[in-house]
């Protein structure tokens, strides 16, 4: 299978979560891809992994996939709640048991409510925007939408938490591609040998040759400043970013044994004076009691447009948190004061920050979305071998997008 159509082949396949993005210019023939590193074991990062080895189509394509990932081991216990929806459709189209494996892993996403603070003066505490019935909705639609989003009565959207997905992921992962994923691989350097493209890493070790380099590795990602710049700094560069003086809490309140179980899922909004915030309850894996998360989205008090403020210090130092690895304790009572100091309306969202076990937050950054030098980079001296890169490192997602 040549470039061209390896890459129309991953695209086709990876729209799961962030809606993976390759792309090549090809004016001429590249050699056979038979060997690919894939930098990131992030979910992009596995989900490629997946419809290398584990799809219907794997063992026509006869690739083999290795995995680098900067980490020194998985943290399965980090991050918030995703909601999955044609990611899941995407998921049965890789492989049936992959699918199977992520909903039985993940809790059915029925309903999603919008509400705010009352108008007027009302007995209820909210005012209802939006209620939306995920079924009836598709339905409505009709056509491909149906068709591809409803799978044997069954509509494909399902709320899971981050870590729960990953690890479903990797231990769906056939064995040999399994025993390929590597930890403690910062990449630092690529170079062309002269059978392919070498990855060179921080602690001294190189792997390879590989006929491409996909990198999966998020919001900072190295791979992209190999693209853009010819060259890796230590961890990458946050080029072209600026803050945006926008910051999300998260609070996650894990499952506990006496908890009452759940069958499905729903989302609710509400909306405050200068203030967002979103509840729900997610599938923690298989067999394992679900988790309660609540995000709030609200201004920085300490930042005044590009400036801060004189009397204050900004919260920045957080940056975007990508790999959800921090736990900030303090996080919970300030996120509970500003939940009623924006009179949202404090339902599922101030009992979860109360009672949450786990806190995050993170800062909102602009990143510019165009690339004179695109997605894609052909490597100098490798015979027409390419970079390319997928997911978040190719197209970042704004923080609250993540939840």
């Amino acid at each position: 299978m040549k470039s061209a159509a390896t890459l129309h082949f991953l695209l086709s396949l990876l729209a799961l979560k962030y809606g993976a993005s390759l792309s090549v210019s090809n004016s001429k023939q590249s050699p056979q891809i038979e060997k690919v590193a894939i930098i990131g074991s992030g979910i992009c990062g596995l989900s490629l992994a997946h419809a290398l080895q584990n799809s219907k189509d794997s063992a026509k394509c006869n690739i083999e996939a290795h995995v680098f990932d900067s980490r020194k081991s998985f943290n399965f216990g980090a991050g918030a709640g995703i909601q999955l929806t044609g990611g899941l459709a995407t998921l049965r189209k890789i492989n049936p048991d992959l699918h199977r494996a992520v909903t039985n892993a993940g809790l059915p996403l029925k309903q999603i409510r919008s509400r705010c603070k009352p108008w007027f003066k009302s007995e209820k505490p909210f005012a209802t925007l939006l209620e939306m019935n995920l079924e009836e909705n598709i339905k409505i639609a009709g056509g491909a939408a149906e068709d591809e989003l409803i799978v044997d009565g069954k509509v494909q959207a399902c709320a899971i938490m981050r870590g729960a997905l990953q690890e479903t992921l990797m231990n769906t992962l056939p064995e040999k591609c399994a025993e390929r994923v590597q930890f403690g691989k910062l990449l630092t350097k690529i170079d062309s040998g002269s059978d392919g493209l070498i990855c060179q890493f921080n602690d001294g070790t190189q792997a390879g040759p590989f006929d491409m380099v996909i990198g999966s590795d998020g919001i900072n990602s190295a791979v992209k400043e190999y693209i853009n710049t010819g060259s890796i700094s230590q961890g990458g560069k946050k080029e072209g970013t600026i803050y945006s003086g926008i910051r999300v809490q998260y609070a996650i309140q894990d499952g506990k044994s006496e908890d009452e179980d759940a069958d499905s899922s729903e989302l609710v909004q509400y909306f405050g004076d200068a203030a967002y915030s979103l509840a729900g309850i997610y599938g923690a894996g298989e067999g394992k009691k679900p988790s309660k998360g609540a995000f709030l989205i609200f201004k920085d008090p300490a930042w005044n447009g590009p400036f801060k403020k004189k009397d204050a210090v900004a919260a920045e130092k957080t940056n975007e948190n990508a790999d959800w690895n921090q736990d900030v304790e303090s996080v919970g009572s300030l996120m509970y004061q500003r939940i009623k100091d924006s009179e949202v309306p404090d339902i599922e969202v101030g009992p979860i920050a109360q009672n949450a076990d786990r806190f995050f937050e993170l800062g909102v950054y602009f990143h510019n979305p165009l690339s004179l030098r695109g997605w894609s980079k052909e490597v100098q001296g490798s015979d027409s071998r390419y970079v390319v890169l997928a997911g978040d490192a190719a197209h970042a997602m704004v923080g609250i997008m993540r939840f």
